[in-house]
C-alpha cells in the first residue's frame, strides 16, 4: 500500500540524486478512496485504518506505530493501526509529504525542487 509507494519513491529520489539526474514523481495516492476493510471485514468498503501516527510539535516530526496484523480467513487482530476513515486517510497523506520534504532537507535539495499537491476529493 501506501508505504511501499512511499519507500520507492524515496529510494528513487536517492537514486537520481546520486546520478545527478533530475526527476519527476507524480504519486498518486490509493488512501482518500473506499476500499474494502479486510482488516475489520464486518465494516465492508469504507476509509480502511492505517498506521497510529504522532505528531511531535516540538521536535517538528512523526512517529509511525509498528504494525502487527495476526490472523486469517477474514478474522484478524490489529495493532498499531487507527479506526480509520477518511481523516486518517489525510493524516498519512500528510505523513508521507513529510517524509518527503524531509528527504528532500538530507539530500540538500529541497530548495531546488517543486512540490505541487492537488486533491480531487
Amino acid at each position: 500500500g501506501p508505504d511501499v509507494e512511499s519507500e520507492y519513491i524515496i529510494d528513487f529520489m536517492t537514486k537520481s540524486h546520486e546520478e545527478e539526474k533530475p526527476f519527476f514523481i507524480f504519486h498518486n495516492s490509493k488512501l482518500g478512496h473506499i476500499a474494502f476493510n479486510f482488516i475489520q471485514p464486518e465494516k465492508g468498503s469504507n476509509y480502511p485504518p492505517t498506521p497510529e501516527l504522532t505528531w511531535d510539535e516540538a521536535t517538528q516530526a512523526y512517529t509511525r506505530a509498528d504494525v502487527t496484523i495476526t490472523g486469517s480467513s477474514g478474522v484478524y487482530e490489529a495493532e498499531g493501526i487507527n479506526d480509520g476513515g477518511i481523516h486518517r486517510h489525510i493524516e498519512y497523506v500528510d505523513y508521507m509529504i513529510w517524509q518527503y520534504v524531509e528527504h528532500l532537507k538530507e539530500l540538500g535539495i529541497l530548495n531546488n525542487t517543486i512540490i505541487i499537491f492537488a486533491s480531487d476529493n
